[in-house]
Formats: structure tokens, sequence, C-alpha cells
């Protein structure tokens, strides 16, 4: 990054899982997958992504399997090569503000790593991760 290239902290997104299988009949909850229908729509929202030039720095998903596969879908139709982190801080019984202070935590421990990395700004016309060229960095949630 040049010194004329601004520097700007991540995007976050906070991306709800695709449509997942019915619960009950003995299946629980943190068992459901996803159907046809929810892999279709962690693809499309991937293409929307694509399109709105946002590219993922680092992912979060929930242990639960709907959330890990549409992340998994999500990052394969974007074609990046981007670590997954599973962590239960983002289930659905997880405490809110708990989530929120380690999510604070997180923006600022990928700012200064991008930072100190000199990682490429929005509009510097560099390709970021991907390939996507002066794409929005962002830190990508995925859960329930």
């Amino acid at each position: 990054m040049s010194d004329s290239t601004p520097f700007r902290r991540p995007w976050l997104a906070f991306l709800r899982h695709g449509s997942a299988e019915a619960g009950g009949h003995g299946l629980p909850d943190s068992k459901r997958r996803l159907t046809e229908r929810g892999r279709r729509e962690a693809e499309e929202t991937a293409v929307l992504a694509r399109r709105a030039r946002y590219v993922p720095v680092a992912v979060y998903t929930s242990p639960y399997p709907r959330a890990r596969e549409t992340a998994e879908i999500f990052l394969d139709r974007l074609s990046l090569v981007v670590s997954l982190r599973e962590d239960a801080r983002i289930e659905p019984e997880a405490d809110v503000g708990v989530a929120l202070a380690w999510v604070r935590g997180l923006v600022d421990e990928v700012a200064s790593e991008m930072l100190a990395a000199k990682a490429p700004g929005p509009g510097s016309g560099t390709p970021g991760a991907g390939g996507i060229a002066g794409g929005l960095p962002l830190l990508l949630f995925v859960a329930h």
C-alpha cells in the first residue's frame, strides 16, 4: 500500500445460513444440514457479493453444519481460499454480549494485521484476495 492509498477497516457482514432441513423427528437442531434450496441461496449470495466486490479476509461460522456448509459454498463460488474458522460464540445459544465483544476485538485485530501487512486498500487497483481488484475487505460471520 502506498502512502497515498487510504487504509480502510474491514467491513462486517453477518450472513444467515441457507434453508435447512426441517427439525424434529429425532434430528437435533445442531445437526440440521442445508437443503438443495439452501445450497442455491448460498451460491446466489456469493454472486451478489462478487458484484459488490466484497472480499472476505476472514470467515467465521458457528459449528452447526448448515452454517459451515453455507460458508464453504460461498467461498467456493467466489473461488477464494480464505481460512474458515468455527466458533461457538456465534451459535444460537451463545451469549450476545460475549459475541459482540469478540467481534469488536476481531475487527481491531484484522485491521491491525491488514495495516501491518500493507494490504491493498479498496480502489487501489491491486488485486485483493481472490483476485477481486480493489475489493472491499470483509469479515464474514455465518450464523443463525
